[in-house]
């Protein structure tokens, strides 16, 4: 007996051969039937197809032989997956590979054998589809090529089971990705490789306050005019939305959108490119305003003087900026609470809490709409006013005035101001140089 030789090509014959998932499976009606019909067709009393793996030859389908696998190196199949066209061994007898076989010598008594490479789309022998008879044969061309035939039907039918399992295994993960999407928070859409909708979550209907089901075969595009329809300036969205078409592999980009109906809300749009062929496109929509509100009174408490509740001074120096960059007249304020040490000396801190406070609240109430008013530090406030000098002179005068009125626990007390027309934020020295001229000349007085 000689055993057969190991293919050059074994690695990857055999990767071939495992990524069928058919080893070990149960028996299915479509081999049943080619095993039969070569049995049938060529006359034999045993029929086989035989899959050939590191180390036996495992019959998905027999008819005849009475076990499920033999060994490799006894194994007659071993030597046809070498060849391209059908192997006939007339009598293994006569034959040196296979006279001293014990498949031979024993059951099931080999005398003739036949088979038929099953060749792979990829050019692989991963196996055979063989008949054996227990006589010496003759067998014609013609018998050779029918058993071609039916060997290139079981490996259709090797293909079509694969296909099957790769299907049932996307669906159950399709299945299980549905689910998990199902529970999430977020809106969820997938769009396929002609850009429809495909799925969408219970969370995505309430997002765009209809059904889910209602979004399948949407496109890209007519979730966007839905979107806009939802919003207080539809042109205006739509004019900004970027297509999921423009995304790359790989590439996440997201918008925010201020939905108006069917409630007030801020929504984030994220797009994703997957590297999925079936669903490369992905829309996820998340509820922030929860987030967008901490956000902004985060914001609003970083830019908020505690004490007074009017703006700080970081706040002001933007304030400063964007007046500026309008290109209007802009002039500054600078406001010093008169002996303000004195108050916490004399009478407490908590007193002197309460004038700043006063004159905060006298600040603001005098200041037009287009000012702004904020605590510059300690005891100084600062506006910000959109006119020339005189302008925000006489609203100085105005504020110093009404302090000097005030009743507050500490007494009356007055205010210094200083005045200077600001082109640029590294100006406010002038500012800061009126109201120390205010000081010098006697305090409760306006300088410009």
């Amino acid at each position: 007996m000689i055993p057969a030789s190991i293919p050059p090509n074994e690695t990857e014959r055999l990767a071939e051969l495992l990524r069928y998932r058919v080893l070990d499976t149960a028996r299915e009606p479509a081999f049943e039937r080619i095993t039969r019909l070569a049995s049938t067709l060529l006359e034999t009393p045993i029929a086989l197809v035989s899959l050939v793996d590191e180390s036996r030859q495992w019959f998905k389908s027999e008819v005849g032989m009475g076990v499920a696998q033999t060994p490799r190196e006894l194994s007659f199949c071993a030597h046809a997956i070498h060849d391209t066209t059908t192997m006939v061994v007339g009598d293994t007898h006569t034959d040196a590979r296979f006279a001293s076989n014990p498949l031979v010598l024993g059951d099931p008594k080999i005398r003739f054998y036949a088979g038929a490479p099953l060749t792979t789309p990829r050019g692989f022998n991963v196996g055979t589809l063989c008949v054996i008879d227990r006589k010496p044969r003759v067998f014609s061309s013609k018998q050779a090529q029918v058993l071609a035939d039916l060997a290139a039907l079981a490996v259709d039918e090797l293909e079509l089971r694969a296909a099957r399992a790769l299907a049932e295994q996307r669906a159950a993960v399709l299945q299980q990705t549905v689910l998990i999407f199902d529970n999430l928070p977020q809106g969820v859409v997938f769009f396929d490789a002609q850009f429809k909708c495909v799925y969408a979550n219970k969370a995505m209907g309430e997002a765009f306050d209809l059904p889910p089901e209602q979004m399948l075969g949407w496109t890209p595009e007519r979730a966007n005019t839905h979107v806009a329809g939802l919003c207080d300036d539809p042109d205006e969205v739509l004019s900004r939305m970027q297509g999921v078409r423009e995304v790359q592999t790989g590439e996440s980009r997201s918008s925010i959108f201020l939905f108006a109906r069917p409630r007030p809300r801020v929504m984030r749009r994220t797009l994703h490119r997957l590297p999925d062929p079936e669903r490369p496109w992905l829309a996820m929509w998340t509820d922030i305003s929860h987030e967008t509100a901490l956000l902004r009174r985060s914001e609003q408490e970083a830019s908020t003087d505690a004490l007074t509740g009017l703006p700080n001074r970081r706040a002001a120096e933007a304030a400063l900026n964007t007046a500026l960059a309008s290109g209007a007249a802009v002039s500054v304020a600078l406001f010093d609470v008169d002996h303000f040490k004195r108050v916490n000396d004399t009478f407490g801190h908590p007193v002197g809490d309460e004038v700043l406070r006063r004159v905060g609240q006298t600040l603001a109430g005098i200041a037009r709409g287009s000012d702004f008013v904020g605590r510059w530090g300690g005891e100084e406030f600062v506006a910000v006013v959109r006119t020339e000098v005189d302008g925000a002179r006489a609203m100085a005068e105005r504020v110093r005035a009404a302090v000097e009125l005030l009743e507050t626990s500490a007494g009356k007390v007055t205010l210094s101001a200083g005045v200077a027309r600001v082109e640029k934020l590294n100006e406010l020295g002038a500012v800061d140089a009126k109201l120390y001229e205010a000081k010098r000349s006697g305090r409760n007085r306006v300088a410009s």
